[in-house]
């Protein structure tokens, strides 16, 4: 066998091969990557070895995730995890950080997206990986007040506002007319309007979360800096009731992954929660990144993505530090930690129904 360059550590990987493993996805037999770490993070989650029975998952699920053509994905019925492919990076990413990484989710509270499984379908021989979703299982997206995918960048955007999805409708060089206001469709202009709101809003908590926020997220971004990764985004997902309505158990869990979320604090006559979580992580500094870090500076709008591991994570964490801002008041949170108990169909794969999904929007 050959080494491979494991990019986002500038050391060499070795292969790691996939050993046979008595969990089954969509009742397949599978080979898995180091399970003995993903087992753990299982265990801390109560995960049984059935989540992706043929009930809760199928293959034939699986579609390209946005506009820009990603990486096929699709949200487990149960809506707690999504089953993804996983690109080359993605995988040798994963193979080369996922010791510390459970280390580092198991031991503090985290934002980081959690990984529970890293296979490969024996059938096809295509590598996957499943992670948890940060959003509440039945949530569905009318029910979303916004729904932004954040990078502090230009390529901040607004997926849901105000329960209306944002459709994606990409600027390209070669389309002269996207310049001009009033040549562009009105799909494109609603889409652009909401990257900047994406960008500029601010995100108001109460001061206690608001500290609490940003401890966290500097502890995941040094982390993510250690690790020699850059590009991942922060999913903030927002909705409100009034407040004359709110009850303790209004707002939904995504137990058992965390108990801080959502946070809740009430605002003009509104009580809201708020649920965060870092994704897209496992990006690595290649030579195809660094080519395109010289691309987009000289034509891409500011400021970019596509920039080295140590300067993204500044970048990022500087960004939300302006970016939740603790003027929102306090109010009584649910009991955290507890399952949900008022909707008794999450505990039935085949019960959940509309759910939200990101490859929709």
């Amino acid at each position: 066998t050959t080494t491979t360059t494991n990019y986002n550590m500038g050391k060499k990987l070795q292969p790691v091969d996939p050993k046979p493993c008595t969990l089954k996805v969509a009742n397949e037999e599978i080979l898995a990557y180091k399970d003995n770490v993903y087992s753990e993070i299982r265990k801390k989650y109560d995960i049984p070895d059935d989540f992706l029975s043929r009930h809760n998952f199928a293959y034939t699920w699986l579609k390209q995730a946005g506009a820009k053509g990603g990486d096929p994905m699709a949200r487990t019925q149960c809506g707690r995890f999504f089953v993804k492919e996983a690109s080359k990076d993605d995988h040798l990413s994963l193979l080369n950080i996922c010791e510390d990484y459970k280390e580092h989710i198991l031991g503090k509270t985290s934002y980081i997206a959690r990984f529970v499984l890293h296979f490969k379908r024996k059938s096809t021989g295509v590598d996957y990986v499943v992670m948890n979703s940060w959003l509440p299982p039945t949530a569905e997206y009318k029910t979303w007040t916004a729904l932004y995918d954040l990078k502090g960048t230009a390529d901040d955007k607004s997926m849901v506002l105000d329960g209306k999805k944002v459709k994606d409708v990409h600027k390209r060089v070669w389309n002269i007319g996207m310049n001009f206001p009033c040549l562009r469709s009105e799909e494109r202009n609603i889409y652009y309007r909401g990257k900047k709101h994406a960008f500029k809003t601010t995100l108001s908590v109460t001061p206690a979360d608001q500290k609490q926020i940003l401890n966290v997220l500097k502890d995941d971004v040094e982390f993510l800096q250690a690790k020699g990764v850059m590009d991942y985004s922060l999913l903030v997902g927002i909705t409100k009731i009034p407040e004359a309505d709110y009850k303790p158990d209004s707002f939904d869990s995504i137990f058992p992954f965390t108990s801080e979320l959502p946070y809740i604090c009430k605002r003009n006559g509104y009580v809201e929660a708020m649920y965060i979580g870092i994704i897209d992580f496992l990006q690595p500094w290649t030579t195809t990144k660094k080519i395109a870090h010289c691309i987009k500076c000289t034509y891409a709008p500011k400021p970019i993505s596509t920039v080295e591991p140590q300067f993204y994570g500044e970048q990022f964490y500087s960004f939300f530090e302006k970016k939740f801002v603790g003027t929102a008041e306090e109010i009584p949170r649910p009991a955290s930690g507890l399952p949900p108990q008022t909707h008794p169909d999450r505990r039935d794969p085949s019960g959940v129904k509309k759910l939200i999904y990101i490859t929709d929007l």
